[in-house]
């Protein structure tokens, strides 16, 4: 199967609006940090270029810097994306084992186990790489950690 990464646009929506159990909410997720990385990358890009330049000079290596972490959030968003939909189906697949046996019983119940806790990994770094991309933006507007709260 192609990665999510891979698909046009309108493929991935018609994916994840169709009865297919993933992707999901969690590679949905994903995909919206990448495009609010990939926003605060273009605003990085904004101010590099043309009469923006020099108007932003003192600036620049910030907004450089800045542009390239944007772009590194959004490609690791990207792959957060489609490792949530890997974890999910091995869950699905788990859960498709047989279970005739107290043995395979067992098994079953231990790959469910194994692959729902692999399921809170991708969630987690989401939330890791959201705060990251927000604390990012934060900083071009000025504002430290403590202000970006509020």
């Amino acid at each position: 199967m192609k990665k999510l990464a891979e698909l046009q646009t309108a493929e991935f929506v018609d994916l994840l609006a169709s009865d297919a159990p993933a992707p999901g909410g969690g590679s949905a997720a994903a995909l919206e940090g990448a495009l609010g990385a990939a926003l605060t990358a273009m605003v990085c890009g904004l101010t590099t270029v043309g009469k923006s330049k020099e108007k932003y000079a003192e600036y620049q290596e910030f907004v450089v810097e800045s542009q390239k972490k944007a772009a590194d959030l959004k490609l690791r968003f990207v792959d957060v994306m489609d490792r949530d939909t890997d974890a999910f189906n091995v869950v699905s697949a788990a859960f498709r084992m047989p279970k005739s046996t107290d043995e395979e019983k067992a098994a079953r119940s231990a790959a469910i186990q194994k692959g729902l806790e692999a399921c809170t990994a991708t969630p987690f770094e989401m939330m890791e790489l959201a705060t990251e991309t927000l604390e990012l933006t934060a900083s071009l507007l000025g504002k430290t950690n403590d202000s970006a709260a509020s």
